[in-house]
């Protein structure tokens, strides 16, 4: 797997960071990263839908994240909707940081899937609309919960503690979705090829059209 450098890692992206230094994104303004929203983390209560607000302001229409119930909602909050879902083996090369804690040497966890989400123009879904499976939430591997208060109304639920990469929960009573962790993933460009690659490849068909070489990949799927 490859991890772009600190150099290169948000070339062509507008950096934001919140106040604390605790939450943030960047979103890409240039080439082919244009629209893209990376690295979207979050680590204080209740200023997810702030911040993603401000990137839909800023521009971010694509983004990739994990297969969780809570992430896909949130994001469907803000127009987006799942143009493909994909495992790890079929992605090729993918940035290390996509496989999570599955990476480590000692997990017992496979890696997680992975949505590539797309936003379109309309009146994006409300949370109280679409509140999400809490069997299949809380059920899932890797799974841990602890006791907490909607942070809209008040009332006592289960926040859940999902690997290493997100907590949050959604309020029964009200709707209320909170997400804190990491939101979006790295970025993934596509690989430069040599002309020799391009030529070695010209005229002949795919035996892996099943990989995925970039986010830009992902999009071409429908």
């Amino acid at each position: 797997m490859n991890s772009p450098s600190a150099a290169v890692r948000h070339r062509g992206c507008q950096l934001i960071v919140s106040p604390t230094a605790r939450s943030g994104f960047a979103v890409g303004t240039e080439g082919a990263r244009k629209g893209w929203l990376y690295d979207f983390f979050v680590n204080e209560p209740q200023v997810a839908p702030d911040l993603m607000a401000l990137a839909v302001q800023l521009g971010a229409v694509r983004l990739v994240t994990y297969e969780h119930p809570l992430l896909e909602v949130f994001f469907a909050q803000f127009g987006f909707h799942t143009r493909v879902r994909v495992e790890l083996a079929q992605l090729r090369d993918p940035p290390s940081e996509w496989s999570g804690d599955a990476a480590r040497p000692d997990s017992e966890l496979s890696s997680p899937d992975f949505l590539c989400m797309v936003r379109s123009e309309g009146e994006p879904m409300r949370a109280e609309s679409m509140q999400s499976d809490g069997k299949d939430v809380m059920s899932r591997p890797g799974t841990e919960i602890q006791k907490e208060n909607c942070g809209a109304c008040g009332q006592a639920l289960p926040e859940l503690r999902w690997r290493a990469i997100l907590k949050g929960y959604q309020c029964q009573q009200c709707g209320y979705l909170d997400v804190n962790g990491l939101l979006t993933l790295a970025p993934w460009d596509a690989p430069s090829k040599s002309p020799l690659t391009r030529l070695f490849n010209s005229g002949q068909k795919r035996s892996d059209a099943n990989l995925f070489s970039s986010e830009t990949d992902l999009l071409m799927q429908h």
